[in-house]
C-alpha cells in the first residue's frame, strides 16, 4: 500500500475565500446592532439598560416561576424591579436603589398594546412566569427633544430599539 508522502496539507484558495466572505457577511449584519449597544449617547445607554433588563426579567420569571414587575416612576424618573411575594421592605429598597437614567434622558411614556399610554405617576410592565410579558412601547426623550422607542413583545426574547418614535399605529 502506498502512502501520500508527497501531499501537503492546508487550505485551498476557494476555502479561504468562502470563509472570508462568510465572516464579512456576519460582520456586515452585526455591526449596526453593535453600534446601538456601544454608543456613548445617554439615550442609547438607557435603551441599552432596557435591552439587557427585559430578557433577564423574562428569563428569571420562568426560572423562578414567579411574576416580575418592572416599575416606571415618571415623576421621579426611576425604574425598578419587584416580584410577587416580595416583602414590603424589600420592595421599598428596590425602589430606592432602582435605575435612574442620566439627567439628559427622561422616561417619556409606556404605550400598552390595546390599552392606555401612561406618561405620569407610575406604570408597570409585567413579566409572567409562563414566559411572556406585556406588549408595550417604552418611549424615551432626551434634552434635544429626540425620541427613542423600545418595543417589548410578549413572546420574543429580546426587545427592539428604534432611534425614533414608534408606536402601535405605525
Amino acid at each position: 500500500m502506498r502512502g501520500h508522502a508527497g501531499r501537503q496539507s492546508g487550505f485551498t484558495l476557494i476555502e479561504l475565500v468562502v470563509v472570508t466572505a462568510l465572516i464579512t457577511l456576519m460582520l456586515f449584519m452585526a455591526v449596526p446592532r453593535f453600534q446601538v449597544l456601544v454608543s456613548g449617547d445617554d439615550a442609547r445607554r438607557t435603551a441599552r439598560w432596557l435591552l439587557m433588563e427585559v430578557p433577564l426579567l423574562k428569563s428569571r420569571a420562568v426560572q423562578e416561576q414567579r411574576d416580575y414587575l418592572l416599575h416606571f416612576d415618571f415623576d421621579r424618573q426611576l425604574a425598578w424591579v419587584t416580584h410577587e411575594g416580595m416583602q414590603e421592605e424589600q420592595a421599598r429598597a428596590a425602589a430606592e436603589n432602582g435605575y435612574r437614567p442620566p439627567e439628559s434622558v427622561r422616561w417619556a411614556d409606556l404605550t400598552f398594546a390595546g390599552g392606555p399610554t401612561v406618561s405620569s405617576a407610575q406604570a408597570v410592565l409585567r413579566f409572567y412566569r409562563q414566559g411572556y410579558s406585556d406588549r408595550v412601547f417604552i418611549h424615551l426623550r432626551d434634552d434635544n427633544d429626540r425620541r427613542f422607542s423600545v418595543k417589548v413583545e410578549p413572546f420574543l426574547p429580546r426587545p427592539e430599539f428604534y432611534d425614533h418614535f414608534v408606536d402601535f399605529h405605525e
